[in-house]
């Protein structure tokens, strides 16, 4: 393959994915880009950052409408903490690439104390 054709693959490449229900509305939650995801992580609490990805990356499904505008994030921050946005922390982290079981695993597996 030639410098040019893998150049043009990369470059078209498209963002993954997920449909979630969020407090009983569907939301398509996309991958970021890399400069969004630079972005999202700016100054702020965890809090604050958790709820910039969350307006960064949640669509009207099918479109290309985002679901929250950035005057939002302190509202979000506000919602009330449960499944729903675990369910959302979940699917953010499976979109950029991190496994959150086999970290919650590795977690485990570190409390674990000898006998003795």
């Amino acid at each position: 393959m030639s410098r040019k054709e893998i150049r043009e693959k990369i470059l078209a490449a498209k963002p993954k994915s997920e449909v979630i229900t969020l407090f009983g509305e569907k939301v398509e939650l996309r991958q970021p880009t890399m400069g969004g995801m630079f972005e999202t992580q700016a100054e702020g609490t965890t809090a604050q950052k958790s709820a910039r990805m969350l307006a960064s990356y949640a669509f009207v499904p099918g479109t290309d409408e985002r679901v929250f505008d950035p005057l939002d994030v302190d509202t979000i921050v506000s919602l009330p903490w449960g499944e729903d946005l675990i369910r959302a922390q979940e699917a953010i982290s499976k979109l950029n690439g991190i496994d959150t079981k086999a970290i919650q695993d590795a977690i485990k597996n570190s409390e674990v104390t000898p006998e003795g």
